[in-house]
């Protein structure tokens, strides 16, 4: 049976630049799955995730290869997203918040081991299942080139991005904890005598140099401090279950048993009363994580604006996604821009008058050319710009329109520079040509 009949589409959950995410039925095995579709990759990363068992991730169950695409087929699990929970209002206890950051420390120390950087570590791709932390989106994922200074394509959400995600230098494991140290902080809130702030300074530090090297040093301070200790069961494989036990108190549903133990332990750090969050307003945008939420007794997608529902096979749901990423409305308008922009550019390179040397032509194109160079790459999103810009890339409009102001600034202030430059090395026939043209306008 081909994977286009074996896995009719539900539903649709999201589509992004990278991707998209559907809801299906697998025949064979009668469970629902979700195919993730992603765009002109081969993402040999989620062939390395597919060997991976733990209870930190959807399980992998095949990566198909679609033409330029891939398809990933994975377990659809049930939960809320942490940033439902967040968004919900529900208290957060010390306890939980401990919880989370002990698995998600296990969880980012088994794909680290394997040389993946997941990149894009933020509330709304956690999930809360059960007592289990489940870390999901590996879309913006890679593996690790020990020769690369840096990535060559920037992934990652605004706020929660380690600084090198934006070409400072190549992203490392110490990004992934950069990224877990921003979401620690928004649950704790800003009290910064919380015993897990040293923790998270050192975490969200702006050198990797001066981050934990591993989420294995961040366990290993947690249980010099006392507040985890290892599970009797800590001999068990990697990846097979929680190393480390739950801290005393703890209860995964929003509550804390008020042990004296833990709070015992907490006061020693000198933490106020604050072990709960109040309802905070929190931007981070929920990208279309697999998850149904399990309140008020009722089956809800995490997703507010769910697509329709599609009644045919995966063949119907794939050509739709890929009749839209490659219309002939879009193609005839990027060919228009070209046929546009490649006529002004043979426009700027005629010879002019005063183009009397060689260098002479060079300099006055190379002040008129980037008139056109830029226009051209925003226009016809040349070398995937509006997806390495951060601020071009961003979901808010107000943030786009700043990008393109910012990069208007920059061609003004390049093209300035650049006409002093040839006015300096202009040989005297042209300065006297150009003085005559000034003279007689």
């Amino acid at each position: 049976m081909d994977w286009k009949q074996r896995y009719p589409i539900i539903s649709a959950i999201n589509e992004t630049f990278k991707g998209a995410l559907f809801l299906a039925k697998d025949l064979e095995t009668n469970r629902d799955v979700i195919l993730r579709v992603l765009y002109h990759t081969n993402a040999e990363y989620y062939n390395i995730l597919q060997q991976i068992t733990s209870p930190h991730f959807p399980k992998i169950f095949q990566v198909i290869r679609d033409q330029e695409d891939t398809i990933v087929v994975e377990e659809y699990v049930q939960g809320e997203t942490l940033s439902k929970r967040m968004e919900n209002g529900t208290p957060i206890s010390f306890a939980e918040t401990l919880h989370i950051l002990t698995q998600l420390c296990e969880a980012l120390d088994v794909i680290h081991s394997k040389g993946i950087i997941h990149r894009d570590i933020k509330p709304s791709n956690i999930i809360l299942s059960g007592d289990k932390v489940m870390l999901i989106d590996f879309d913006a994922a890679r593996k690790h080139q020990q020769s690369s200074q840096k990535d060559t394509v920037y992934m990652g959400t605004e706020g929660y991005a380690a600084p090198e995600q934006y070409g400072f230098s190549q992203t490392d494991s110490r990004s992934d904890i950069y990224s877990l140290g921003v979401v620690i902080r928004e649950l704790i809130g800003n009290n910064k005598r919380h015993c897990l702030m040293p923790i998270i300074e050192r975490c969200t530090a702006f050198d990797p140099a001066n981050r934990y090297r591993s989420t294995k040093e961040i366990l290993r301070e947690l249980e010099t401090m006392d507040l985890i200790h290892p599970s009797q069961n800590s001999a068990r494989p990697s990846g097979q279950q929680s190393t480390w036990t739950r801290p005393s108190g703890f209860r995964f549903n929003g509550g804390h048993t008020g042990s004296s133990d833990s709070n015992a332990r907490a006061d020693s750090f000198n933490r106020k009363d604050q072990t709960d969050i109040p309802n905070r307003d929190t931007t981070s945008a929920d990208t279309g994580p697999h998850t149904r939420t399990t309140n008020n007794n009722h089956n809800a997608w995490t997703k507010e604006n769910e697509e329709p529902v599609y009644s045919g096979d995966a063949n119907t749901a794939f050509a739709g996604k890929r009749a839209q990423r490659h219309s002939p409305s879009k193609k005839k308008t990027k060919v228009i821009l070209g046929i546009v922009w490649g006529i002004m550019t043979l426009i700027i390179l005629e010879p002019k008058a005063y183009d009397v040397t060689t260098l002479d032509y060079i300099l006055t194109r190379l002040v008129y050319l980037p008139f056109v160079i830029f226009p051209a790459v925003l226009s016809m999103n040349l070398f995937y710009v509006w997806q390495k810009i951060p601020l071009l890339r961003s979901p808010k409009t107000s943030r786009k329109v700043l990008g393109i102001v910012l990069c208007a600034v920059a061609l003004v202030i390049i093209v300035i520079l650049l006409n002093v430059l040839a006015h300096i090395f202009y040989s005297p026939e042209a300065q006297k040509i150009l003085s005559e043209v000034s003279a007689s306008t």
